[in-house]
C-alpha cells in the first residue's frame, strides 16, 4: 500500500511539476531544438536524457518560452 502511495505520489509530481506552456515531456530529448535565433538548427537524432521540448510548429525566445514561428 506505501508503495502505490509513493508511486502515485511521485507520478502526480511529475506532472504537475511538468513542462511548461507550450511544452512537452519528450523521454528521449537531447536538448537539441530549433530557437527563434536558430530555427533551422541540425539536430541529431540520438535519444538524451529526456526533458520538455517545445510544441510543434513553437520555437524557442530569448527568454526560453515557446512561441509560435510567427511571435519570434
Amino acid at each position: 500500500m506505501k508503495l502505490t502511495i509513493l508511486v502515485l505520489v511521485i507520478t502526480l509530481a511529475h506532472f504537475t511539476l511538468g513542462c511548461g506552456e507550450n511544452e512537452v515531456d519528450d523521454r528521449c530529448f537531447n536538448g537539441c531544438e530549433p530557437t527563434c535565433s536558430e530555427p533551422n538548427i541540425a539536430c541529431t537524432f540520438e535519444c538524451g536524457p529526456g526533458g520538455c521540448r517545445c510544441k510543434e510548429g513553437y520555437l524557442r525566445n530569448k527568454a526560453g518560452n515557446c512561441v509560435p514561428k510567427n511571435k519570434c
